[in-house]
């Protein structure tokens, strides 16, 4: 019945082999797992066409419990470990599991977002101290590639705060009256 459900989730179904011209076959008992509560797993793989006439091999997981009458639910079904289909127990389930590590990751990323700020915020007071001293040359070209650093780091991160006014910080540096030589 595995084989049904994965054939209708197919781009062209009718090409589908669960068995290859070059006698790879799949074995039952190495492909099915039998869970107390009545339900099953099956995995394997399928050749079928794709949407551009391509043979293709897909793997497969498919999570089914019988219903009686040789009727069968599907639970779940991953064509190469993509979700192709839930059922409602399994979107469910899945909320479950999902909202408190949502809910980790964006206490992480609050956390990390205070800590470039106290970063950024350390960086422009040092650089301020600097100015007020007056800057050399060098002096400048390290602040400036000092911030353009940073703000690369923060980009890369996806960091969402205001990266504007650290631009226009740095502009702000790379501007500053230089000392006659």
């Amino acid at each position: 019945m595995a084989q049904q459900f994965v054939r209708d989730h197919l781009k062209c179904p009718s090409t589908a082999s669960f068995g290859s011209v070059f006698g790879e076959y799949q074995k039952a008992e190495d492909n099915v797992e039998f869970f107390s509560n009545g339900s099953y797993k099956v995995t394997g793989w399928v050749d079928a066409q794709n949407a551009f006439g391509a043979m293709v091999r897909t793997r497969f997981e498919c999570g089914l419990r019988p219903c009686g009458n040789d009727r069968w639910h599907l639970i779940f079904l991953f064509l190469d470990d993509e979700p192709v289909y839930a059922d409602s127990e399994v979107t469910e389930a899945f909320k479950r599991l999902v909202e408190p590590t949502q809910n980790t990751r964006d206490a992480a990323y609050k956390a990390q977002k205070q800590v470039w700020e106290a970063r950024i915020a350390d960086f422009k007071r040092r650089a301020r101290e600097d100015m007020a001293d007056g800057l050399t040359r060098e002096e400048q070209a390290r602040l400036d590639t000092e911030v353009a650093t940073i703000i690369d780091e923060l980009e890369r991160v996806g960091y969402g705060g205001d990266l504007d006014s650290l631009r226009d910080f740095q502009r702000s540096i790379t501007e500053w009256p230089m000392p006659d030589p």
